[in-house]
């Protein structure tokens, strides 16, 4: 019985691996999203630079996402991600080092989530078919919701450990541990062992792109969900890159209570969900 709903659940092995890395990386990610905001807040004391430091890490994504897109349909995914993790993992530590030697700068901050922008420009993309690859057709459904709840549950405890940890010891622990973490999916993707994908001819990248957008436009329901998704990641989600100033200057509640105004946004997403 035991192994029937560890099967369930587990699906395989190489697919185990992958979701217990991705827990720690995504928590790991909510340490990196709550310490860098509280950083760049404590130096600049300035809503443009909290909004600047979001631009950083999201502008390679909105320039390179198609072309992230197009490439894992076309390279072995693991090894995408591979590259990708690491560009991560140097990311992530080098804001981690400048944060606890005291070298902490604006242009230094912007520069190192700029390349944490350019490991999602990648990773993002080839995230879902890799999850594909590894569970294949029949299980991918009970996959992608297992996925999404791994996702919702670190935005519950993670931001609150990390309120913590950062009104006790500041940014830097925090941008440790965020590091750490990344570690932790890279040695997970290491020990994923996978069959090499047949390679098909591809059509040429402006080619495959413009075919993509083709596809996304001529077919009702993807466009009006990708419709919706652009408004709502337009006008809706950029709130939260302000919370470390409605922290402060609103509710004055610090940096733990930034981490509980992170944690109440994944309850109500899991709230929701359920609902």
């Amino acid at each position: 019985m035991l192994n029937k709903y560890t099967d369930a659940i587990l699906i395989n092995r190489n697919y185990a691996l992958f979701m217990g890395g991705s827990f720690f990386s995504a928590t790991g990610t909510w340490f990196l999203s709550v310490a860098i905001g509280w950083l760049v807040w404590d130096i600049g004391r300035s809503e443009f630079l909290l909004g600047a430091s979001n631009f950083a890490q999201m502008a390679p994504l909105l320039a390179l996402g198609l072309i992230g897109g197009v490439i894992a349909d076309r390279m072995d995914r693991r090894q995408l991600l591979l590259v990708a993790q690491v560009i991560m993992i140097a990311a992530t530590a080098g804001l981690a080092t400048v944060a606890a030697a005291g070298f902490a700068s604006i242009p230094t901050i912007l520069a190192l989530l700029f390349a944490v922008g350019i490991n999602q420009a990648f990773a993002w993309p080839t995230w879902s078919p890799f999850i594909a690859d590894l569970v294949g057709p029949d299980r991918l459904r009970s996959a992608v919701a297992l996925n999404s709840a791994r996702f919702n549950l670190t935005r519950i405890f993670g931001p609150a450990l990390a309120g913590l940890l950062l009104a006790q010891l500041g940014p830097a622990p925090c941008l440790a541990i965020a590091a750490a973490t990344q570690v932790v999916l890279l040695l997970a993707l290491l020990g994923i062992r996978t069959e090499p994908r047949e390679r098909t001819p591809g059509v040429p990248l402006v080619a495959a792109i413009r075919e993509g957008l083709y596809h996304v436009w001529h077919t009702p329901t993807v466009r009006e969900s990708m419709i919706v998704a652009a408004i709502v990641g337009a006008v809706v989600m950029p709130y939260v890159v302000f919370l470390p100033a409605f922290a402060q200057n609103i509710l004055q509640i610090g940096a733990e209570g930034l981490g509980l105004l992170f944690t109440f946004i994944g309850g109500g997403a899991i709230a929701a969900a359920t609902f």
